[in-house]
């Protein structure tokens, strides 16, 4: 009797056992379909989201190009029409805003004396850090190794490599360098400034080309403005004293008043001329009279502040506009100017007249004798003639006309520290 229950309850479980197993194996190709289904699901899910992120690149990326070809030609025309050095790097900069919208840039010029690069402009740099105040030699550090070896640089290749050991501290933990390029010389191939970007909001593809192009248009840039120097200096350049000609020198002084004026400050002009100076050219010759006018350019040059300047206002006539200064103190200066020319050693000035090479001037101030630079000139002028009168070797300061009580007194005072 317990044989047969255990035979059919035994042959029950291989039963439910065998119906189980069968109808896993008849059900497995629909579940395996719906696994399929869903892995498919997941696929194409996950193809979806990559796609959607392409295409959102590819819109990013194509703003950037339309702004930045937008942008573009309008940075290049201020580069051509930016004829100073100094108006280049704010377009540079700019430019780079446009690119790679980094956090920091820094533009550095070669120095004029010494090498080494001065930072000419920058964005996003600690304070402390001015334009000017920043000065990288020649291979020292990240920079000046970049200068010295013309190579485009980025983090990655400082990080790997030994190149740009040797930086300041304050330098190294202040700037943020993620690329730099060097700017070159199309022509001698030196190195004539550098550019560094870093905390970059966008990099670009081929982000070492892009920083490239920035650096060549800039070195471009620099030429041309060097050579716009050159011609605006030939033009507007005695060729033999190499001080203002006329021509530059008149128009100098007309927007100088202006800026004197709306600065309300005084301004000063000095005009004299070399004493028997017809006689010198007469005896020694007219070689021997240029380098007198030669040697006169570099006196006066020397004698003048940075602010000031000097022109030659025709054969033998000078012409200095002293900025920011009254009558009072142009005085001096012209008498200062004055002695030295006739304690300078010029060459037969024994032979002169009085045994000695002079010079007879004249001075009118802004606001005090005229608001015209005309004016102002013919009052010198006038002041001028009056000292050959009285004698010549002196400085005169021209009558403020409406401070004169007698108008047909002469329009002029002497200095009184003359001969």
């Amino acid at each position: 009797m317990l044989m047969p229950m255990l035979l059919a309850s035994a042959l029950m479980v291989v039963g439910v056992s065998l119906g189980y197993i069968l109808s896993r194996f008849f059900s497995s190709p629909g579940q395996r379909s719906q696994q399929q289904g869903s892995s498919d699901k997941n696929n194409m899910s996950s193809d979806s989201v990559e796609l959607q992120r392409s295409m959102r690149r590819m819109e990013q990326e194509n703003n950037e190009l339309t702004l930045f070809f937008v942008t573009f030609p309008d940075l290049i025309r201020q580069l051509n029409t930016n004829r100073t050095k100094r108006n280049i790097a704010p377009v540079l900069l700019r430019l780079l805003e446009v690119i790679f919208e980094p956090g920091q840039i820094c533009i550095f010029y070669k120095a004029q004396k010494g090498d080494c690069f001065k930072l000419a402009t920058s964005k996003g740099l600690p304070r402390g850090l001015e334009e000017g105040s920043v000065v990288v030699r020649s291979n020292e550090g990240r920079v000046g190794w970049v200068a010295e070896h013309q190579m485009v640089m980025d983090a990655r290749d400082f990080t790997t490599s030994s190149k740009g050991h040797g930086e300041s501290a304050k330098f190294a933990e202040r700037i943020q360098i993620d690329l730099c390029a060097p700017m070159v010389d199309v022509d001698d191939q030196t190195t004539v400034g550098i550019i560094t970007v870093g905390a970059l909001s966008r990099s670009p593809r081929n982000e070492k080309k892009m920083i490239k192009m920035v650096a060549d248009l800039g070195s471009m840039g620099i030429k041309n403005a060097e050579y716009h120097l050159r011609i605006q200096t030939l033009a507007n350049e005695d060729g033999l004293t190499s001080l203002y000609n006329k021509r530059y020198g008149t128009k100098e002084l007309s927007l100088n008043i202006n800026s004197a004026e709306q600065r309300k400050q005084p301004l000063s002009v000095f005009l004299f001329d070399i004493d028997h100076f017809k006689k010198y050219n007469d005896t020694q010759g007219h070689l021997a009279g240029d380098e007198i006018l030669r040697q006169l350019g570099r006196l006066v040059k020397a004698a003048i502040r940075a602010d000031d300047f000097a022109v030659r206002f025709g054969g033998e006539e000078f012409l200095i506009v002293f900025q920011d200064t009254d009558k009072e103190g142009a005085l001096i200066a012209a008498e200062k100017i004055r002695r030295q020319i006739e304690s300078f050693p010029f060459d037969n000035k024994d032979q002169q007249p009085g045994g000695n090479l002079t010079i007879s001037g004249g001075v009118a101030s802004f606001p005090l004798d005229s608001r015209s630079s005309t004016e102002l000139v013919r009052l010198a002028d006038e002041a001028l003639y009056l000292g050959k009168k009285q004698g010549r070797n002196r400085v005169m300061a021209c009558r403020t006309p409406y401070l004169s009580d007698d108008p047909d007194a002469d329009n002029a005072q002497p200095m009184q520290t003359g001969r």
